[in-house]
């Protein structure tokens, strides 16, 4: 009898544990094969696009035109033929539709254009909401989008309702719980009531990351703010951008990149033609036309001879030479080696 009980427990414990990972979209990872079996690359082969796996192995072979990468297990694509639609994992056009744009989906919706009007649909092609507005963006982790509507924007949630009113001349969408707005032609911060929070002080504010957003007195001048619209960084930066992964990048008057703390210090030195954010310890650098990538310390981990090179996403990075497409690991081993490179 123990046995049987000790048994129908821990069918259950498993059966509650699938279905958690079914509705937070948990990524299910083989041990045996050592990948994520949810995790397509795209790829360019020629004039067409595929789709790898981490270990460069195809699983879609190349046969679109047009193509994006996955999101949330579902990419656009065009065929050869025209047709343009979502597939699947399995390669299944799960949605085929003919529109002017086709955005990715976030929070289970797609933005796309028919018409320059704009829609969203759901993972099963049905229009979901028909704003009367002009879409801005996708749905984001909170569930809302920001639209436009007669020259003034708003946010809405998954059912379309107003959850922000149409009536600020710019919004960005929700970011630790504040949207940064202007009125009046200052900027300033709300929560998720319209509420103000931080006065409409700025001529320039941004959503805030990591507990600190990016704003300016001036125009001229940018600093860090923390969530009482207090500078923690004193505006001293030509231009400014978020922090992510405890570090943000700024360029100075002669467009110069580095990197600062979050206590305004210059950890990496300003001195790069561009830097990208840093994602999973790593950011990309560009000398003399040519990307390649740094690590939080400054050190040159991949060096620079790639036109372009992209941000790392589940340790891998897609980078561009010669006009041929590759993918690298987070130590510069190619997973998928662009064709004519010889230079490792």
């Amino acid at each position: 009898m123990l046995f049987i009980i000790h048994y129908l427990i821990l069918r259950i414990v498993g059966m509650l544990i699938g279905s958690y990972k079914e509705v937070f979209g948990i990524n299910v990872h083989s041990k045996k094969e050592g990948v994520f079996m949810n995790e397509l690359y795209l790829m360019k082969v020629g004039n067409l696009y595929g789709f790898i796996n981490n270990t460069g192995q195809f699983i879609i072979e190349p046969m679109y035109c047009d193509a994006r990468q996955f999101s949330e297990e579902l990419a656009y694509v065009k065929t050869t033929d025209g047709k343009d639609g979502y597939i699947n994992y399995k390669n299944d056009m799960i949605i085929s539709i003919d529109a002017d744009y086709y955005g990715q989906f976030s929070n289970g919706l797609a933005h796309v254009k028919i018409n320059k009007e704009s829609f969203y649909i759901d993972k099963s092609g049905n229009f979901s909401i028909k704003p009367k507005s002009v879409g801005v963006t996708g749905f984001n982790q909170s569930g809302t989008a920001v639209v436009r509507t007669e020259g003034k924007w708003g946010i809405i949630d998954k059912l379309g309702y107003y959850v922000i009113p149409p009536i600020y001349q710019a919004l960005s969408n929700f970011s630790e719980g504040l949207v940064a707005a202007r009125k009046d032609d200052k900027e300033g911060y709300i929560d998720v009531n319209g509420e103000m929070v931080i006065d409409f002080k700025f001529i320039k504010a941004v959503s805030f990351s990591e507990g600190l957003a990016v704003a300016s007195l001036d125009g001229n001048n940018y600093g860090y703010i923390n969530e009482r619209g207090e500078f923690i960084i004193e505006p001293q930066f030509y231009q400014a951008f978020d922090f992510k992964e405890g570090f943000a990048r700024f360029r100075d008057s002669k467009s110069k990149y580095g990197f600062i703390d979050k206590s305004g210090k210059v950890v990496i030195k300003n001195k790069y033609q561009y830097v990208g954010d840093f994602s999973e310890g790593l950011a990309v650098i560009q000398v003399k036309d040519k990307q390649g990538y740094i690590d939080t310390s400054g050190k040159v981990i991949v060096k620079p001879v790639f036109e372009p090179a992209s941000e790392f996403k589940n340790g891998l990075a897609q980078v561009n030479y010669g006009g041929e497409w590759g993918y690298i690991n987070k130590k510069g081993e190619f997973v998928y080696k662009p064709k004519g490179f010889d230079l490792w």
